[in-house]
């Protein structure tokens, strides 16, 4: 009988392993798939649901979230973690990708490495003298982020300058900076490609893909399309569908990418039912990969919504990959064209009905097709609700902003025509609106903070003070509204009135230049206040710890003022130059580890703080 050697049996599983791991760090292969239009990865179809901004502590998080992609952006890039004041060496740069690919890979993730990003003239490409600045990012910064990224097995892409389409929103699409836009753009995708053939590249525009649809800037199409308060939903599938129908003339994926809760146009988040309308409408739009901007989902039921939505497209996924059939929706009555929408997919004898009102009012509706005759064991999923279905055809509700999808297979399937589209047919009723009456804030005779005394929630996202922000620097999901949160409002303290802010910070970090405050290390609060002339003002706020901390007010991105915050009240002030009449952001930054309460704004005309103003918002 053959003896077992012990010592050989370990020789030769510590090469099996080596191997094993060799392969699995092998860089990842990747293709797209031109007639379905999706993304191939390590020779499996891959569906995209990302977030933007990812950092390396979050990444474990986000993967248990479900997401599958992520990037560096905000604070999560060497520009952002150091003074910018001092130059980032390539060492730096190189040292950043790497050991950010590495913690992407060790959570089991995929990356898209944004080498722009990190360069030291990126964040200043907006002016006129860009044409002399991207020389220096395509041929300097982006070689020595690809030598990394190209074999690296986390990374499946590269993503172009950020909504290079919206440099100079308001000139002509041939003007001599926007052709020299494109020309610079188009250069760097050229140079990624000369670089790295392999994996491709993402851009996202801002302005849809038909205003771009000539560029030769990218493989994968991306767009952001981020709803303001008083914009009907209905704009986010409209604007996946146009952008869908160029990407599929170029050949390409297209991924949209919702917002995840505020941007620079929107002021109140968005809430969990936005949330869910928003994404399913950009996938009946069309839309196969989801890139949300930007981490963190800071209110918590939006969190945790999202954290719902995740799974269910996981599990749409293998039918929102396959290529549409040829549909066409009709409805009964055109005024209810803006409220429900669907999107039929078909793999192999089972169809999958994506539905999403993209109203805020509820609505009953019948949902019929000649198609439909062929139905078989319908059954509604995520919700394990029975499907009431009359004469061939689906009879059902939705309140606002919700979603629904339908499974259901067919005994006898009819090929379909390659001209002709099913028509999906829609008999729908309206309910009524009952939605919460926003409050209505305005400045006072001198304090022109809004919601001054942290009194007021925005009606559709109880527990976000109205008006008020956490910059992006909590990034912590959740905290918002989560009682046990480290930015929430607090009825235990409170200066005037009933509520205050309460910030905590859990982590020594960083605390030594302005840029502290956009990454975690430095929660902070803030809000961009309207200052109605130039001319001198004074920024004043009542603080108190739980034990003495150190603390900065900033005004706009001017020299922060250090402070000591005590246990007890007190109030605290900074005066600033405002060179011109606009916004102006006012915070108050959190620097070491600890709790602190912030109570009773006020921005006013002058160089000396003056009694506190109130202003009750009206209905």
């Amino acid at each position: 009988m053959y003896k077992v050697n012990v010592f050989q049996v370990m020789c030769l599983w510590m090469v099996i392993s080596s191997m094993l791991l060799n392969a699995a760090d092998k860089p990842t292969k990747v293709k797209i798939d031109r007639d379905k239009r999706i993304l191939i990865v390590n020779n499996k179809a891959f569906f995209p649901i990302g977030i933007m901004g990812g950092f390396i502590e979050n990444l474990p998080e986000i993967a248990d979230a479900g997401f599958n992609l992520t990037m560096r952006w905000r604070g999560a890039t060497t520009y952002n973690r150091v003074d910018t004041k001092k130059p980032v060496s390539d060492e730096q740069n190189q040292k950043a990708v790497l050991t950010y690919l590495d913690a992407v890979h060790k959570a089991g993730l995929y990356a898209l490495e944004t080498p722009v990003k990190l360069s030291d003239v990126y964040m200043k490409f907006r002016d006129k003298e860009w044409e002399k600045k991207y020389p220096a990012i395509n041929n300097k910064v982006t070689p020595l982020v690809i030598e990394i990224a190209k074999k690296h097995p986390a990374d499946i892409g590269y993503y172009n300058y950020d909504e290079p389409d919206n440099f100079y929103p308001d000139d002509p699409i041939d003007s001599p900076r926007r052709l020299l836009q494109q020309e610079g753009v188009e250069k760097w995708y050229k140079k990624v490609k000369e670089l790295d053939p392999g994996h491709p590249v993402l851009t996202l525009f801002a302005v849809g893909l038909k205003k771009v649809k000539d560029w030769n800037a990218w493989d994968i199409g991306c767009t952001d399309h981020y709803p303001m308060e008083d914009h009907h939903l209905i704009d986010v599938y409209k604007h996946a569908k146009e952008s869908d129908e160029i990407a599929k003339e170029k050949g390409t994926p297209y991924v949209f990418t919702p917002l995840f809760e505020k941007s620079s146009g929107r002021l109140r988040p968005m809430n969990a039912s936005e949330q869910r309308a928003q994404t399913y409408l950009a996938l009946i739009g069309g839309a196969k990969g989801i890139m949300w901007w930007e981490w963190p989902a800071s209110y918590l039921p939006n969190w945790l919504e999202i954290k719902k939505l995740i799974p269910e497209i996981k599990t749409m996924a293998p039918y929102l990959m396959e290529n549409s059939p040829l549909q066409e929706m009709v409805y009964k009555d055109p005024e209810t064209q803006d409220t429900l929408k669907v999107l039929l997919k078909k793999k192999g004898n089972k169809v999958l009905l994506v539905c999403a009102n993209a109203s805020t009012r509820p609505i009953q509706y019948v949902l019929s097709s000649p198609f439909f005759k062929y139905l078989r064991n319908a059954k509604s999923l995520f919700d394990n609700q029975r499907v009431k279905t009359s004469r061939g055809a689906i009879v059902d509700s939705l309140s606002g902003h919700s979603t629904k999808v339908y499974e259901f297979s067919i005994s006898t399937f009819k090929k379909l025509s390659k001209t002709k589209p099913i028509q999906l047919n829609l008999n729908i009723k309206m309910g009524s609106n009952k939605l919460p009456v926003s409050l209505k804030f305005k400045a006072g005779k001198k304090n022109l903070v809004l919601n001054s005394s942290i009194e007021h929630s925005y009606s559709e996202t109880p527990g976000w003070p109205a008006h008020w922000g956490q910059a992006t620097s909590i990034m912590t999901s959740g905290d918002v509204g989560n009682p046990k949160g480290n930015w929430i409002i607090d009825s235990s303290q409170k200066h005037h009135g009933k509520h205050s802010i309460r910030i905590i910070k859990t982590a020594p970090g960083i605390a030594g230049s302005t840029q502290a405050f956009t990454f975690c290390e430095a929660p902070a609060i803030e809000q961009a206040v309207n200052h109605p002339s130039s001319g001198k003002f004074t920024y004043s706020v009542y603080l108190k710890a739980k034990k003495p901390v150190r603390a900065w007010l900033m005004a706009g991105w001017g020299d922060p003022k250090q402070i000591e915050v005590g246990k007890k009240w007190q109030r605290y002030e900074l005066t600033y130059d405002k060179k011109s009449s606009g916004n102006q952001t006012v915070r108050v930054i959190l620097l070491q580890e600890g709790t602190l309460w912030a109570d009773s704004f006020q921005v006013e005309s002058g160089n000396e703080a003056t009694d506190f103003e109130y202003v009750e918002p009206v209905r």
